[in-house]
């Protein structure tokens, strides 16, 4: 620019055309910082995402904790049921062997009895017997 006597109008820095590097630096300078500005805003946004996920999945810990909590218990309560029922069927099969063996024993004392029972009929056949070939009448 030129003044009214007709001399270039300086700037405190130079002329106005050559303060254009500075307003692109300017420029440069602002352009970076809004890209800073843009990531912290990214950034942030990702850390919200991942807030919420984390407290998402720590709710989704919590309840499967408590599920295998409650499996556990039921787990607990099924091997105590299994354990009752062993002992039952092992008294069970305990008093089924007892009887077993009182039927074994009766049925051999049974058969003594008969074998027995027979013998004193064939003892008393051949007293009979006996006193009939001498004569004598048992009646």
């Amino acid at each position: 620019m030129r003044q009214a006597d007709g001399e270039d109008c300086q700037t405190s820095r130079g002329s106005l055309f050559e303060s254009r590097p500075d307003i692109e630096a300017i420029d440069k300078l602002l352009r970076e910082q809004e890209s800073i500005e843009e990531r912290k805003r990214e950034e942030n946004s990702k850390k919200c995402i991942l807030d919420q996920e984390a407290t998402l999945l720590s709710e989704l810990l919590h309840q499967a904790l408590k599920r295998v909590q409650e499996l556990d218990s039921e787990i607990g309560t099924t091997m105590s049921q299994i354990f009752e029922r062993q002992k039952y069927n092992t008294a069970v099969e305990t008093l089924f062997d007892e009887e077993a063996d009182k039927g074994r024993k009766m049925s051999e004392t049974l058969r003594s009895m008969e074998i027995h029972e027979a013998e004193q009929v064939r003892l008393i056949d051949a007293i009979t017997d006996h006193l009939d070939s001498r004569g004598i009448s048992i009646t």
